[in-house]
């Protein structure tokens, strides 16, 4: 029998060209069959951090608000109740635009959900053995956030959340720099608000992939 060295059209090698066509015709498969829309991640979450951070400013505050000097159970409590309904109604969001989906794009999806879970999971107790202030684990949070986005953004080539990541990261410097005292407003202000750019933005444009919540 004579051999040869000569290969199917099919089994010649891919240009680099050809190569990186094929890897984003891959990268946009995944993304829609991962397609629900972001901008109602964004919007739950831009409301949970306007109200928490908007509330412990408040009761943090050495004026005379209605809500200064708040008890830490009452402050805690509302963090508890926005991050909860938050990470409850993002739950919900995720199940039912994740119905169906099987093989690599539902491993894609557990292992998003598992990486946000051990990064909060781990910043709890890292921010009670560092023996942070209560503005100094906030910006830890924070800070935990943005490197989240920044690694979906990169992952996904996703613009807005590789835009919402570097954003949360100059606004977290920010409001360490003004100090305690105007910390969590700066982040009511400009922490939640872009979340709520965000959710504008992402409504108006298609849908994207990846678990936007904060």
């Amino acid at each position: 029998m004579v051999t040869t060295d000569r290969r199917d059209a099919d089994d010649r090698e891919l240009t680099p060209a050809e190569s990186l066509a094929l890897i984003d015709s891959t990268l946009r498969t995944t993304r829609d069959a991962l397609a629900f829309s972001e901008w109602p991640f964004y919007a739950i979450w831009g409301l949970a951090w306007g109200v928490a951070f908007t509330v412990t400013h408040l009761a943090r505050s050495t004026v005379d608000a209605p809500l200064a000097q708040m008890p830490d159970g009452a402050v805690g409590a509302v963090w508890l109740v926005c991050v909860g309904a938050a990470i409850a109604a993002t739950g919900v969001i995720v199940a039912h635009g994740s119905r169906g989906l099987a093989g690599t794009t539902a491993r894609m999806g557990r292992r998003l959900g598992l990486s946000w879970f051990a990064a909060f999971a781990a910043a709890g107790p890292l921010g009670a053995l560092l023996d942070l202030d209560e503005h100094e684990f906030g910006a830890l949070f924070v800070f935990v956030v943005a490197l989240l986005y920044l690694g979906q953004g990169a992952a996904f080539a996703d613009d807005l959340q590789l835009g919402v990541g570097v954003w949360l990261l100059a606004v977290d410097v920010v409001a360490l720099a003004v100090g305690p005292a105007w910390f969590n407003l700066v982040l009511a202000l400009f922490g939640a608000g872009a979340f709520g750019v965000a959710a504008v933005v992402a409504r108006r444009g298609p849908q994207r992939v990846g678990l936007a919540d904060g």
